[in-house]
């Protein structure tokens, strides 16, 4: 669990570098979970593939950079210690071209481990239509929280081992009790608007309340905007932010939000994670079936303006894909009416033969009869 959480952890430091959008650190930590899910950490170097599938989100959506400069920042990133600083990776070295063939090779391992299937969709987009539902799309700071939850439910397998409106509406209940928010509960609970269940809730918060057992006090910086020059890498293993006791899921459950169980605290998300969410529109929900039809009407839109570009991009992507099935389809029945046309020509080509050689034949019965008949006369 360490190595995933330290190659979930790399890839979010690099794409910070890097200023890769964070739909693209989405992308690559869902699929370093995926490939791991399938693969062994004994037979795969988990930095190699964390760089792999870094390299891979960064085409999947749009926002290429230079092998050089993944393979650069990635090696002063894995490097990089409060005590010591990494030399520059120097292009054309020797441990240069090794890290090349390396993400190269592991591009293709990557991709036929995961039968190809590298689509993915980002939990983020629901946080604002939920909390538009749920009457609290002016609350900035509830948002922020529930966007940051969902960040770090992204270094745990519960990203690929639940739904995604499952880690959307768990980021939202765990930023609910962070923040002391009151949420309805009667005469259901909220979170059966959206089908999810409450074991997941627990289950999911639980992966993430571990993960702050976890992370290094060194590693939280303060990211505004661009600047990303406060982000380092140190040890995993430096415990910074903590819950009070090891906690399990059934104690992560509580009456209401505004009465946590005492056994548990509820820490704040890591504090570099933090992006900016756009302002909420408002959108009135009259009861439980308009609020859901509103969902559902809104729930493929973006709440960032990368997240519309991606949206934008995957229905870009959804129409060319119909357009070469569609170009296919005409290129097997031009070949299917090409061959029929070859075999009806070569059914005629035979029977003409046939028709032939049985002439010839009766020909040559009749010339051997007049042959016989004129020598016995």
């Amino acid at each position: 669990e360490a190595e995933r959480v330290h190659g979930c952890e790399l890839i979010q430091k690099t794409v910070l570098l890097l200023k890769v959008p964070q739909v693209a650190a989405v992308t690559a930590q869902v699929l370093f979970h995926r490939f791991y899910f399938r693969r062994s950490f004994l037979h795969y170097d988990y930095r190699a593939i964390a760089m792999t599938t870094l390299f891979l989100a960064a085409k999947l959506e749009d926002c290429k950079r230079k092998l050089r400069d993944i393979l650069i920042t990635f090696h002063f990133v894995e490097h990089k210690t409060p005590a010591y600083t990494p030399p520059r990776l120097e292009v054309g070295s020797t441990d240069y071209w090794e890290r090349k063939h390396q993400l190269l090779a592991m591009e293709r391992v990557v991709l036929t481990s995961l039968g190809f299937q590298v689509e993915v969709e980002p939990p983020h987009k629901y946080i604002l239509s939920y909390l538009r539902v749920l009457g609290a799309e002016q609350h900035q700071v509830f948002a922020q929280t529930a966007w940051n939850y969902c960040n770090d439910a992204l270094r745990t397998g519960s990203c690929v081992l639940y739904p995604v409106n499952a880690v959307a509406v768990t980021g939202i209940y765990l930023a609910a009790r962070f923040l002391s928010i009151p949420l309805p509960e009667e005469p259901r609970p909220w979170w059966l608007l959206f089908e999810v269940s409450k074991s997941d809730i627990d289950n999911i918060a639980f992966d993430i309340m571990q993960l702050y057992v976890r992370a290094p006090t060194s590693s939280t910086a303060t990211v505004s905007g661009d600047n990303t020059d406060n982000v380092a890498a140190t040890d995993m293993h430096t415990p910074a932010l903590s819950v009070s006791t090891a906690a399990s899921p059934a104690q992560l459950s509580s009456p209401s939000p505004l009465s946590p169980n005492p056994a548990v605290t509820i820490v704040e998300p890591l504090a570099y994670n933090r992006i900016t969410s756009p302002t909420p529109t408002s959108l009135p929900a009259t009861n439980a079936l308009a609020a859901r039809a509103a969902v559902r009407e809104s729930g493929d839109k973006s709440t960032s303006p990368s997240q519309d570009r991606s949206t934008s991009r995957s229905r870009d992507r959804s129409r060319e894909r119909e357009r070469q099935r569609e170009r296919n389809r005409d290129k097997d029945r031009n070949r299917d009416r090409d061959r029929d046309r070859d075999r009806s020509y070569d059914r005629r080509r035979d029977e003409d033969r046939n028709r032939n050689r049985n002439r010839d034949r009766d020909r040559d019965r009749d010339r051997d009869r007049d042959r016989d008949r004129d020598r016995d006369r």
